[in-house]
C-alpha cells in the first residue's frame, strides 16, 4: 500500500546505493550496473512508496524452480548504516552503479589524506634525485657537500611521510573493522536464523539393493506313481468263480518299493523346491521395495 506522504515522489539518492551495495554483496560475481538498476527502477520505487528501505527492497529479489521458492541471498547480509553513499550530485530517483558508489565519510577522509601522503612522497623522491646528480656534477667539494645535506634533509623528511602513512593505514584499517563488526555479527546471527538448503533427490532417496534377476526354471515333470495298480472298471452283476479268483489275487497288497523309487521321489521334490526359489525371490524383493517406499 502506497503510503501518502510518498505518492507521487522519487526516492533518495541513499536508497538506491544501499540497494547496490546489499545487491553488491550478496552476488560479488555479477556487475551491479547502471544499466540493471535502470531495469530494477521501477519495482525499487514501487517499493519505497510502500514504505520499504533499500535492505528491504534488496531482500525481494527472490526466486522460484518452480517447486520452492528460493529465498534471496540479500536476507543473509546486513550492512551497517552509512557505509556506503551515493555519487556527487545524485539527484532523488537517480540510479547509478556499483562502481560510483563513495565510501563513508571517515573512510573517505582518510583515503584522501593517505593519497596527499603519497603525492608528497613522490615530490621529495624526486628531489633527492635531482640533488643527488646534482652533487655528482659538483667540481667543488663546497657544493658536493651541499647537495648531501639537501639529499639527508629530503631523506628525513621521506621517512616523516612514511610514518604518517603507516599512521593513516592504521587509522584506515581500524575504521573498516569496526564497520565490517557490525556486518559480521549482523551475518553471524542471521547465518543461525537461515534455513537448511533443501536436500537434493537423488541423495534424500533410499538406495534399495539390487537383487539378481533369477533365470526362469522350468518346473519339472511329475514322476509317474511307483507301482502304480491298473484300475479296472468295474462291473454290475454277479462275477463267475474264475473271475472272482482272479480278483482275490489282485487284490492282494503288492510288495514294497524298492529302494531306487524313493530315490526317484527325493529327487522330485528337489527339483520342485527349485522351481519355487525363482518365485519367492521376485516376491521378497517387490515386499523390500515397498518398504523402502513407507520408510
Amino acid at each position: 500500500m502506497t503510503w501518502k506522504s510518498r505518492e507521487d515522489k522519487l526516492p533518495p539518492s541513499s536508497y538506491f546505493s544501499m540497494i547496490v551495495a546489499y545487491l553488491q554483496q550478496a552476488y560479488p560475481g555479477a556487475h551491479i550496473s547502471h544499466e540493471m538498476m535502470m531495469a530494477l527502477r521501477p519495482f525499487f520505487i514501487e517499493a519505497w512508496r510502500n514504505g520499504r528501505t533499500g535492505e528491504a527492497a534488496a531482500q525481494t529479489t527472490c526466486s522460484c524452480n518452480g517447486r520452492e521458492i528460493v529465498p534471496s541471498p540479500v536476507t543473509a547480509v546486513h550492512l551497517a548504516r552509512g557505509i556506503v553513499r551515493p555519487p556527487k550530485g545524485a539527484q532523488r530517483g537517480e540510479v547509478f552503479g556499483s562502481d560510483a558508489l563513495r565510501p563513508p565519510p571517515r573512510v573517505e577522509r582518510l583515503q584522501r589524506q593517505l593519497q596527499r601522503v603519497a603525492r608528497d612522497e613522490q615530490k621529495q623522491q624526486s628531489e633527492q634525485a635531482r640533488w643527488e646528480q646534482r652533487g655528482q656534477r659538483a667540481r667543488t667539494d663546497a657544493a658536493r657537500s651541499g647537495a648531501e645535506r639537501k639529499q639527508q634533509g629530503i631523506e628525513a623528511k621521506r621517512k616523516t611521510l612514511l610514518q604518517q602513512a603507516q599512521q593513516i593505514e592504521q587509522e584506515l584499517q581500524r575504521v573498516r573493522s569496526e564497520l565490517g563488526r557490525v556486518t559480521a555479527s549482523r551475518n553471524a546471527a542471521l547465518a543461525h536464523l537461515r534455513p537448511p538448503a533443501p536436500a537434493q533427490e537423488a541423495a534424500s532417496a533410499p538406495q534399495l539393493p539390487s537383487l539378481p534377476t533369477p533365470e526362469p526354471a522350468s518346473r519339472p515333470s511329475p514322476s509317474p506313481p511307483p507301482a502304480a495298480v491298473d484300475a479296472q472298471p468295474r462291473r454290475r452283476g454277479r462275477k463267475p468263480r474264475g473271475a472272482a479268483r482272479s480278483g482275490a489275487a489282485s487284490s492282494t497288497p503288492p510288495a514294497p518299493a524298492p529302494s531306487g523309487s524313493v530315490e526317484a521321489q527325493s529327487a522330485a521334490m528337489l527339483n520342485a523346491v527349485q522351481g519355487m526359489l525363482p518365485t519367492l525371490a521376485s516376491q521378497i524383493a517387490a515386499q523390500m521395495a515397498k518398504e523402502g517406499g513407507r520408510s
